[in-house]
């Protein structure tokens, strides 16, 4: 007969029970280090959600593409991920262990993404790709806004350049 320490028997069932929840939940270990400004999540599923910079983020499904709207993001990506950010037109897949800095200039309307760990696959709008290393930049040229985008609250960088150098002065000083 086999002696089995049911103490030790149920911790290992516990925490292979809780693997398996979290390895099938699709949930990734996306995280958001530094944030200002609106970013808009869209799962896999096509569920669209628009995030302010004073709303918390929700937990972050791998396949969900996540565009910085306004401001600045630093995201980091676990092993296993995949995530596509929207960078203007452009598309940046990012698949497993990485971290990016993502910019939307309101006064230019260029968006600029930089890779520090990792590596991302750029998608251009004309279809061609390209690999992006960790150092490495992207800069994606402006679009052109349409009627829709005119009237959607705090698009205006006139009303928002003050806006984002005060949201970007006060998550560096705390001020």
């Amino acid at each position: 007969m086999f002696k089995t320490n049911s103490k030790k028997t149920a911790l290992v069932s516990l925490i292979s029970i809780v693997f398996l929840l979290n390895s099938s939940s699709g949930f990734a270990a996306v995280n958001f280090e530094h944030r200002t400004g609106t970013v808009i999540l869209t799962t896999s599923s096509g569920e669209v959600q628009t995030i302010e910079s004073e709303q918390p983020l929700p937990p972050i499904e791998s396949g969900t593409s996540i565009e910085v709207v306004t401001g600045n993001a630093h995201i980091t990506t676990g092993a296993g991920d995949v995530i596509t950010l929207v960078v203007n037109n452009e598309k940046v897949i990012l698949r497993g262990q990485g971290k990016v800095e993502v910019r939307k200039d309101l006064r230019t309307g260029r968006g600029l993404l930089k890779v520090v760990e990792g590596s991302g696959q750029v998608v251009q709008a004309d279809g061609t790709t390209k690999t992006l290393k960790a150092g490495q930049t992207f800069e994606a040229e402006s679009v052109v806004p349409t009627a829709l985008d005119a009237f959607a609250p705090g698009t205006d960088p006139v009303q928002n350049i003050g806006q984002q150098k005060a949201e970007e002065l006060k998550k560096v000083t705390g001020y």
